[in-house]
């Protein structure tokens, strides 16, 4: 079967659309479970990415633990819930085998840096490697991974002692679709052109 030159612009149009890619995933052996009050992840990224998911490498060894996870644009002294926090969400009865769980779903994420900062509320366990291997989404950045020094403020993203960790890192996987749905929309419309263009100047040759 033979398709049409504007049969095959419109495949690639579609097929441009929607697909989702890494942005900022760690990965490797589970090398260890362990336990921190919060543990988080941080990345910077340069465009905006659409239906965002997060997920970590989690293990539960109570079915009354859990965990509280916060993303923010901000952490540190000065960091507040109203003015820097994007989501959390509380994760509970979870008793399973170390596992990929979702946190996050849905999410646009503009310009800027993010940071994760999970929270223990009893018997979480993260799973940890020690040999990690980073995949970075077109203009993602990372540092090390990061755990929180007592005293812990109220609001934990706002805790003063921030401590950098750079060997056992987090697992985690952080996906979405790019760029916005407005720039897909314009980019399809002048492939839509190119091809009706191209179409009409094949008929005029026949």
């Amino acid at each position: 079967m033979r398709l049409s030159q504007f049969s095959v612009c419109v495949a690639l149009g579609f097929a441009s659309l929607g697909q989702a890619s890494t942005i900022f995933e760690t990965s490797g052996p589970v090398d260890s479970l362990a336990t921190f009050p919060f543990f988080g992840v941080t990345w910077t990224q340069t465009q905006t990415y659409n239906n965002v998911s997060i997920s970590g490498v989690l293990g539960f060894s109570s079915p009354s633990g859990g965990l509280i996870a916060y993303l923010t644009d901000s952490i540190g002294p000065g960091t507040t819930q109203a003015g820097n926090e994007i989501a959390n969400t509380t994760i509970t009865g979870i008793t399973a085998a170390p596992a990929l769980v979702n946190l996050f779903t849905g999410l646009t994420l503009g310009p800027g840096t993010y940071f994760l900062t999970a929270q223990d509320t009893g018997g979480t366990q993260f799973g940890l490697t020690n040999s990690p291997v980073e995949s970075l989404g077109s203009g993602v950045t990372s540092t090390c991974d990061y755990t929180l020094d007592s005293p812990f403020a109220p609001y934990p993203p706002a805790t003063q002692g921030l401590i950098k960790v750079c060997t056992g890192i987090w697992i985690t996987s952080t996906v979405g679709s790019a760029p916005e749905p407005d720039t897909l929309g314009f980019s399809g419309a002048v492939l839509g052109l190119i091809c009706l263009l191209a179409r009409r100047k094949t008929v005029a040759t026949k």
